[in-house]
């Protein structure tokens, strides 16, 4: 089967994106530029074109330039997986790593051989975190100049190593200290520095989440010609990212401040929680997230007129009951024009997730061109006030 084209005979139902129709099919709603099918069934979909069929029976043929997602993710993954540069992750095991190419045996893909600048980290669970605690109290940890390799063991000791050669479920380290080789089973994360934080891919690229807990742009595994050993039934979700629909997750704001004199300058996470967590909340996740702390205004500017804004923010979960906010949406057109698009009501620590679809365009605003995402405190207590948006994109208008 060609990379860049699943042919989907499904047979697990995308719990969440829908439930099934008549015939015990699948189904999941289909988020296009302009519109929306409510059931839809996946048949197949390429680098250029998707194909589904809807509620009726009819089949929808649609340019992947339309699309931008499909079902829902699942959780992360809760055994071994592997982290990408570009924001992907792989459930199975990183069977061997020498600098040149990363191997990994996964389930659903089969064995993988990967480039090694794609390989960012290797953790043995999900609770690991995708961008450890590892690396800055790594680098705290150590005086050498020369580390690339942070490492956390089972028994929470770190190690910072200029080298590390993986083969024959052993982890072979040269550090500051000498040379040692550690059981794989014994490393609970490995990172890599320079860690790429969900680097923008080039557009558009089609990413794909397996019900494993995979997700992944297809670009990402290899050439187009390479083969994708994976049972389509495993797919669940699919978005595309940089033709109709823009991640901001991939985005560097053009302004990110703090309304306080207390806490850092951009109080902001990429990818990730603020407390460095799995994007998620209370067991929704998604491809991506932001994280942002209140109070704050975080703006971007967009190459493209955007006719809506979609998200789904909710404080993050290690806040637990704690922690209270109101979020805004603000656009600004291409004369500068300014219009507050949305405004949340009060959200609290627990609180189910809120899904944002925000309308952009209006009598005095034809699409914007900046969007400013702003968190306000909803109480006095701002230390619990950490929001994650999971999936914040904007879909372009013509």
């Amino acid at each position: 089967m060609n990379l860049l084209s699943i042919t989907v005979a499904w047979a697990a139902v995308c719990s969440a994106a829908g439930g099934a129709a008549d015939g015990g099919q699948p189904v999941g709603r289909l988020e296009l530029d302009r519109t929306m099918h409510e059931e839809a069934t996946l048949t197949e979909i390429t680098a250029s074109r998707s194909t589904w069929r809807t509620r009726d029976g009819a089949t929808l043929h649609v340019p992947t330039a339309q699309l931008v997602t499909w079902g829902r993710c699942p959780p992360w993954p809760v055994g071994p997986h592997v982290l990408l540069a570009d924001g992907s992750v792989i459930a199975g095991v990183l069977e061997a790593f020498d600098g040149t190419t990363a191997s990994v045996r996964s389930g659903a893909l089969g064995r993988l051989s990967l480039p090694a600048a794609s390989f960012v980290g290797y953790r043995r669970t999900a609770a690991s975190q995708p961008a450890a605690a590892a690396l800055e109290q790594g680098r705290a940890a150590t005086t050498d100049p020369a580390a690339r390799f942070f490492l956390l063991l089972r028994n929470d000791d770190r190690l910072a190593a200029r080298a590390v050669t993986i083969r024959d479920s052993f982890a072979e380290i040269d550090w500051q200290g000498g040379h040692v080789a550690i059981p794989l089973d014994r490393i609970q994360s490995l990172t890599m520095e320079p860690v790429v934080e969900h680097a923008a891919p080039p557009a558009p690229t089609l990413r794909v989440a397996l019900d494993d807990g995979s997700r992944f742009s297809l670009a990402s595994l290899g050439p187009p010609a390479a083969a994708l050993p994976c049972d389509p039934d495993l797919v669940v979700a699919v978005a595309a990212d940089g033709a109709a629909a823009t991640s901001l997750a991939a985005l560097t704001p053009t302004a990110c401040e703090t309304l306080t004199a207390v806490g850092p300058p951009c109080p902001l996470t990429r990818g990730q929680t603020l407390g460095g967590d799995w994007p998620a909340a209370r067991g929704l996740t998604g491809f991506t997230g932001i994280g942002i702390q209140a109070p704050a205004r975080v703006r971007y500017r967009l190459d493209r007129s955007a006719g809506r804004f979609e998200s789904t923010v909710a404080i993050d979960d290690s806040a637990g009951h704690g922690g209270s906010v109101v979020v805004r949406i603000v656009a600004y057109g291409g004369n500068d024009e300014r219009r507050e698009v949305f405004a949340s009501p009060v959200l609290r620590g627990g609180d189910e997730p809120l899904a944002i679809r925000a309308d952009l365009s209006g009598a005095d605003l034809s699409g914007a061109r900046e969007i400013e995402l702003v968190v306000e405190p909803a109480g006095r207590e701002e230390s619990l006030d950490r929001t994650i948006w999971l999936d914040p994109r904007v879909v372009a208008i013509e």
